[in-house]
């Protein structure tokens, strides 16, 4: 439970928080993306989200397209072949110097919007 706790609401942002900065932050579209969207949780996402943002949203998947001008916004999926690969990972990414840590960096606490609180961590 506390690793759930802690990835749930530490490291991604919890949809009514999410929802609260898309009010504070007031854009033409809201856009939240990196969630499970099979139809329970969709449903519960957007609710939680709706509990703190009214406006324009969209939960992304994978292969939408925005089609933005300066008088509307139009989202659809976009059509491709059934087999399309991603480029293999260069020899970058499996040389990477690795901690195993999953320590927040400075860089991201840095970022931490001042008004939101995680909720505590259960004990262990």
């Amino acid at each position: 439970m506390r690793t759930a706790t802690y990835v749930a609401s530490y490291i991604h942002t919890p949809p009514a928080a999410f929802g609260k900065i898309m009010s504070e932050v007031k854009p033409r579209m809201a856009v939240a993306y990196h969630a499970l969207l099979i139809p329970e949780l969709l449903q519960d996402i957007t609710e939680q989200i709706r509990t703190t943002h009214d406006g324009p949203l969209t939960i992304a998947s994978d292969l939408f397209v925005w089609d933005i001008t300066k008088d509307k916004i139009t989202v659809r999926e976009a059509v491709v072949g059934d087999r399309v690969y991603p480029p293999p990972a260069g020899p970058e990414w499996g040389n990477a110097k690795r901690t195993g840590s999953a320590e927040i960096s400075p860089e991201i606490k840095k970022g931490w919007w001042e008004k939101y609180v995680p909720p505590p961590l259960p004990e262990e």
